[in-house]
């Protein structure tokens, strides 16, 4: 895919980066973001994006840091940079200097506080977000799932407008967090829809509260089993 002096256009490298980056490869990502002489606001956006999802902060930082255009979604790719390497302090401060921010920066600087086990920080930007949506509310179960506050995510739960998968997730997690194993099997069983996600949250689950036969069962039912699942039932059985 070159042009006919032989060297690969901008356009081409933009689509690689776009392509490399949603498959999670970073290096090829970075690779083919470097060959760009000028990456526009779109590549660049897509490149802080990939070293977000893969907890490359200080790469994310530094490519901010040397844009000469930035928008909304750049701001909130670096504040998710710092919210999954587990910064929250550095993520709210990114918040406070935007120029302007959406319910989008709001909810990716409360996951940084949510990893860090901080509910009340994560809680209090909840309720100063004048909109909240179902990724927001997504965001508060899961917190309180992985701090072990069982009564936190079914409040939560409970109060949500609707629900996705990922929200039956966090009060998953949660009831596993906190020992009640049989109320999250009760939750996981009466799933319309068990995709890879939240059966390795239960399967995560009963590892952890070494109920290993079960574990293994649903281990094997898995019909796409990822490296998080094989992860999850090596683990079990140490």
């Amino acid at each position: 895919m070159k042009d006919r002096f032989g060297f690969k256009s901008a356009a081409i490298s933009s689509i690689l980066v776009m392509a490399h980056a949603s498959e999670g490869n970073l290096s090829r990502a970075r690779t083919a973001f470097e060959e760009l002489a000028a990456p526009d606001l779109a590549a660049c956006n897509v490149m802080i994006a990939a070293f977000a999802q893969n907890r490359d902060h200080i790469g994310a930082k530094n490519l901010f840091e040397r844009m000469g255009e930035r928008n909304i979604v750049s701001w909130n790719s670096l504040i998710t940079a710092h919210a999954k390497n587990a910064e929250p302090e550095l993520a709210r401060a990114v918040l406070g200097k935007m120029p302007q921010h959406d319910i989008v920066s709001s909810t990716a600087a409360m996951l940084g506080y949510a990893y860090t086990g901080d509910m009340s920080s994560a809680i209090a930007l909840f309720l100063a977000m004048p909109q909240r949506n179902l990724i927001s509310w997504n965001t508060l179960v899961s917190a309180y799932g992985h701090s072990a506050s069982v009564e936190g995510a079914e409040d939560s739960f409970a109060r949500m407008p609707k629900w996705s998968i990922s929200s039956w997730i966090g009060l998953i997690i949660g009831y596993c967090q906190g020992g009640r194993i049989q109320s999250a099997l009760a939750v996981f069983r009466d799933l319309p829809a068990k995709n890879t996600s939240a059966c390795n949250a239960m399967l995560t689950g009963l590892c952890l509260n070494a109920v290993m036969d079960e574990a293994l069962a649903l281990f094997l039912a898995i019909p796409a089993r990822d490296v998080i699942s094989w992860s999850a039932i090596v683990t079990g059985f140490l």
